[in-house]
């Protein structure tokens, strides 16, 4: 009866509060659904956004750097509101190997021990090997996410239908003339490639701790070139004529190709005293070289030409990689040997105050140095030669021939080097009682990397702080390389909101869709992230026409130099093969940043472009390196059947005299770069 009784007194209320509960649910539910979370690419190679495309031409040898962000999307975060997560909290797998997985958190070990990974301050870097298939697919998920981002990496060596290297070439004759000749396929084994800022550049895994470009080797004369470097490095007989070198805070001396594969006898600017004669990698002759700056992690100077002498004090900063001898020195079969490794700084200021610089040492013709040097010397000078092999597609590779031969502690240093291995970038490899000990850039194990960044309005470089728990410590046995200081934003890391599930265990790897397929989790902010796409003929997958995502223009790397054939050189048979006659260089000729810095430096590339007023200095003749872009000379000389071969003459670019405040170099064009 009471139950009779009081059951009509309380039903109606039970039954409000279960309508009201399942509204109070269905509500929160909503609000739940409306606040997801999802992974993105957040950068790749230091260029940070969250449009990245989703495929990207690589070769064997690169370093591909990336980084990750988990995004919340919902209301107010349309298109996506990163929060902040650390490298620690990030799963990368690849799929070139089979369970190649790689965790930020892991801590006793490398993932460059059992993948193509390896985890930085900032994200991973990812080495692609010498035998890497025609694609790789790299995907990343943060620890609560169940969805994945992803990139596919398409090998573009294997569309020139070369071979993978089998060995590590030290010298040219152990390159093979049945193949293709390639900057990727010549450096094989001895470093690796990054990209900075759009430039690629190679990183040698060096021998020693304070190596520098243009000191373990000697020089030589070539009638037809003048000086002419003979390295003793194992990568020295290409980089040294067919590229410039760089100092970069974070991967330390790295080499920049010329955009036209063309020899040069030596890419330096000289200086000299009254007792001593110096060098540094910088040549005026290729203005494109220097376009990047101190924002973009350089520690060169070089952006500023030959007036960089103000930046050249600061030693604690700046390393123009000076190398200087005494007179009776300079002909050393060693230089490395004899150099002198004190007060460079002020011997350099003796020589700019004295303007004792420029692109031959005394200031005279080039054609005079040679006998210029001999009287302050003392001492006979080396002639040499310059050899040709010739390789499919029409490639001419010239090289200096030696005089000397290798002593005997550089024969080691190629035998070291290890072509399918993973040797952290940066590295240096020291050879010890018959071994091999390699010296990570870090004391962690940590890879390095140039930090992600974007322009601003500007177009200066804003680079982004480490995003981990337990930042790379410098390896004190590898002082060579040294992070960039940064300081991070104040923006706090938000977590993931609390009643996201963890999804527990590793959930499946992520499918690439064939072409006419669906899509991949984890799209990109600001709409569904397009599939994953194959390039047509890659097999697999539904019908239809797919059109491949969308990438910036690469400029094509010419494989054959422009042909310069000397007057008289054409047909067959002998006679005397008359050098070109170099033309005169008006005043103000392209190449470095003319004038005394002094202001906002401009923009700019390549030089010769506009006008530009020279600083106010005494009066020199006129000289300066060539233009930026292409320089000229250094084709597949000339001569028919049975004749002699001529090597090629010397470039025109920064003949005799002085400097004498030429144009547009690099980003130089007189005005001053603004200190860090």
């Amino acid at each position: 009866m009471n139950t009779n009784n009081t059951e009509p007194s309380w039903r109606p209320w039970r039954t409000k509060a279960l309508l009201l509960g399942v509204a109070l649910v269905t509500c929160l539910g909503v609000r739940a659904d409306s606040e997801t979370y999802k992974t993105a690419i957040s950068s790749i190679n230091g260029a940070a956004g969250y449009d990245q495309p989703n495929q990207l031409d690589v070769v064997p040898g690169d370093v591909i750097s990336l980084s990750a962000e988990l995004l919340k999307m919902g209301v107010g975060c349309e298109n996506g509101c990163p929060q902040n997560q650390e490298v620690e909290d990030f799963i990368w797998v690849s799929s070139d190997k089979p369970d190649a997985e790689c965790s930020g958190a892991v801590t006793d070990k490398s993932c460059l021990d059992t993948t193509n990974f390896e985890v930085t301050d900032y994200g991973v870097n990812f080495y692609v090997p010498v035998d890497a298939p025609k694609e790789i697919v790299l995907s990343v998920r943060h620890t609560t996410d169940s969805n994945w981002d992803s990139i596919v990496l398409t090998n573009k060596s294997l569309e020139t239908h070369t071979a993978p290297p089998t060995t590590v070439v030290t010298e040219p004759e152990e390159y093979p003339e049945s193949e293709t000749f390639s900057s990727e396929y010549a450096l094989a084994g001895q470093g690796n490639w990054v990209t900075i800022s759009g430039d690629r550049f190679w990183v040698p895994t060096t021998y020693e701790t304070d190596w520098a470009p243009y000191q373990h080797g000697y020089w030589s004369w070539v009638d037809t070139q003048g000086w002419t470097w003979v390295s003793h490095d194992p990568w020295g007989w290409y980089t040294d004529h067919y590229g410039v070198w760089r100092k970069h805070a974070v991967y330390g001396w790295i080499w920049l190709p010329f955009e036209t594969p063309v020899y040069r006898p030596a890419t330096v600017t000289w200086f000299n005293t009254e007792n001593e004669v110096g060098w540094y990698p910088y040549y005026a002759g290729y203005g494109r070289g220097y376009r990047l700056g101190h924002e973009d992690g350089f520690v060169d100077g070089y952006w500023a030409g030959y007036n960089a002498a103000e930046y050249f004090q600061q030693e604690s900063i700046y390393n123009p990689g000076f190398t200087i001898v005494s007179y009776s020195n300079f002909v050393s079969t060693d230089i490395s040997a004899v150099c002198i490794r004190q007060n460079r700084y002020s011997t350099w200021r003796r020589a700019f105050d004295n303007r004792g610089y420029g692109p031959t040492p005394g200031g005279v013709h080039w054609t005079q140095s040679r006998q210029w040097m001999q009287g302050r010397s003392g001492r006979d000078i080396w002639s040499t030669r310059v050899n040709t092999r010739n390789f499919r597609g029409g490639f001419s590779l010239f090289t200096p021939a030696r005089v000397h031969d290798r002593p005997d502690h550089y024969r080691h240093i190629g035998k070291g080097f290890d072509l399918r291995g993973r040797t952290s970038v940066g590295s240096i490899v020291r050879h010890e009682g018959g071994g091999r000990r390699v010296l990570p850039p870090t004391e962690n194990r940590r890879g390095i990397q140039m930090p992600p960044g974007r322009r601003d309005g500007q177009g200066r470089r804003i680079n982004e702080g480490p995003r981990t728990r337990q930042p790379s410590r410098p390896n004190p046995e590898n002082p060579r390389v040294r992070p960039i200081n940064v300081t991070p934003p104040n923006r706090p890391i938000v977590r993931p909101n609390p009643g996201t599930p963890v999804r527990p265990g590793r959930p499946d790897r992520p499918t690439v869709i064939r072409p006419g397929g669906g899509g991949h989790g984890g799209g990109r902010p600001g709409g569904v992230r397009p599939p994953v796409v194959r390039p047509p003929g890659g097999g697999g997958g539904g019908g239809g026409t797919v059109t491949p995502p969308t990438r910036p223009t690469r400029p094509t790397r010419p494989t054959t130099p422009p042909v310069v054939r000397p007057p008289g050189g054409g047909g067959g048979g002998g006679g005397t093969v008359t050098p070109p006659t170099r033309p005169s260089r008006p005043p103000g000729g392209g190449g470095h940043g003319g004038g005394r810095p002094g202001g906002v430096r401009p923009g700019g590339g390549g030089g010769g472009g506009g006008s530009v007023t020279p600083p106010s200095r005494p009066s020199r003749p006129s000289g300066g390196g060539g233009g930026g872009g292409r320089v000229g000379g250094g084709g597949r000389p000339s001569g028919g059947g049975g004749g002699s071969v001529t090597p090629p003459s010397r470039p025109s670019g920064g003949g005799g005299g002085r400097p004498a405040g030429g144009g547009g170099g690099g980003r130089g064009g007189g005005g001053k770069p603004r200190r860090p």
